[in-house]
């Protein structure tokens, strides 16, 4: 199954000549058995595979009057490519928010700025110094 992605719109093409067009309505990821619940689904039929790399679903009459048996490994794929686009989306949206700061984390030892790196959850900035910068001066840093 070929994917095409056109956020918030994910296109699915299905031999031989079926598209099905996924409107993803919220950023909540969503499972296999959640896809006729949530979202919005039309479905079209291009002339020949060829047509798919240029699809746009707005070009298109959709389909009216006729139902499709998908496979479960179909469903899998489906569902996978949607969370995927919305964590894509997701990932991009705090990529552009420049009102997010991430914290910055100021340790005294090698060790601390290990464990912190370590534990916490991204996004995170961890700075370690020596053990002698803990008595100071900061002064001149």
């Amino acid at each position: 199954m070929r994917t095409k992605e056109n956020y918030p719109y994910i296109y699915f093409f299905a031999e031989p000549n079926v598209v099905f067009v996924f409107k993803i309505e919220d950023e909540k990821y969503l499972t296999v058995s959640e896809l006729s619940r949530r979202g919005e689904w039309t479905q079209f039929e291009i002339n020949h595979e060829d047509e798919f790399e240029t699809f746009h679903h707005e070009e298109w009459k959709h389909l009216e009057g006729r139902g499709y048996i998908l496979g479960q490994d179909d469903t899998n794929i489906m569902a996978k490519k949607i969370n995927q686009l919305i964590q894509k989306q997701r990932k991009s949206k705090q990529k552009n928010d420049r009102s997010v700061i991430a914290p910055v984390h100021l340790v005294s030892s090698a060790s601390a700025a290990g464990a912190l790196r370590y534990g916490l959850a991204r996004p995170k900035t961890v700075i370690g110094f020596d053990g002698f910068f803990q008595s100071g001066p900061y002064g001149s840093l």
